[in-house]
């Protein structure tokens, strides 16, 4: 609610002094919610930086069989289990007819050797465990959990992305106010995604991504400057 942001008692919502914001995207956000712009910086996105080298490989055509599908699974168990078992079920009928390899990756933070003994996928698939800079060029459909920013490195690359919807939770995915992307929520939405993948349309700035950290590099020889005025330190 911008009455937030707005309200100054007593018992007013503490703000920080500076929000951090690593792309165009989250400005625009940060604005239409009608956060205080004089506290919101530009910084470059750390984790994404590596995206800044990528040469664009991946925006390819998509083939209209054979294809290699990875599955990036989140840091909630629940969604996880949703998601393993919208596998298995589509599986059941021909949904991955289109799809000649299937890879999982896990997420860092939860592993899912017992979920996959628990929902036993009946049909060929990969556990990936190299970062996702070395597989993005063999990679073309993308089904990420809610939980995980996968979703927006594929997105970025031009690579079709299929995404869980919230499960037992709210739906704070980046993408939630964008047309074009429909939220898996059930078999049959999850079914015709595959059959027809669609990549989402994103700015080139979605993530700021300057190698030489500008923004990052102003912040801190500010803040040191600050520092060192408030001790008297040279």
């Amino acid at each position: 609610d911008p009455r937030v942001f707005a309200d100054r008692g007593e018992d007013s919502c503490p703000l920080p002094n500076r929000l951090l914001v690593n792309g165009s995207m989250g400005i625009k956000q940060v604005r239409e919610a009608s956060y205080p712009m004089d506290r919101v910086l530009p910084v470059e996105a750390l984790r994404y930086l590596y995206l800044a080298k990528v040469d664009g490989s991946e925006r390819r055509e998509i083939n209209e069989s054979n294809r290699t599908l990875l599955v990036t699974t989140g840091s909630l168990l629940e969604e996880n289990k949703a998601q393993l078992r919208f596998l298995s079920e589509v599986a059941t009928v021909n949904g991955l007819k289109k799809y000649g390899k299937i890879v999982i990756k896990a997420h860092p933070g939860l592993d899912i050797k017992e979920l996959l003994n628990e929902i036993r996928l009946e049909f060929s698939y990969t556990i990936e465990q190299r970062h996702l800079s070395e597989i993005w060029s063999d990679i073309d459909v993308v089904f990420a959990a809610n939980s995980t920013g996968v979703s927006l490195e594929a997105a970025w690359l031009g690579i079709p992305v299929i995404i869980m919807g919230a499960v037992d939770a709210m739906n704070n995915h980046p993408f939630f106010d964008i047309p074009e992307v429909k939220f898996v929520g059930d078999r049959k939405s999850f079914k015709e995604q595959l059959e027809n993948p669609q990549r989402v349309l994103i700015p080139e700035d979605f993530f700021f991504l300057d190698e030489g950290l500008i923004y990052w590099r102003r912040l801190l020889e500010e803040s040191l400057m600050r520092s060192c005025g408030e001790t008297d330190q040279p």
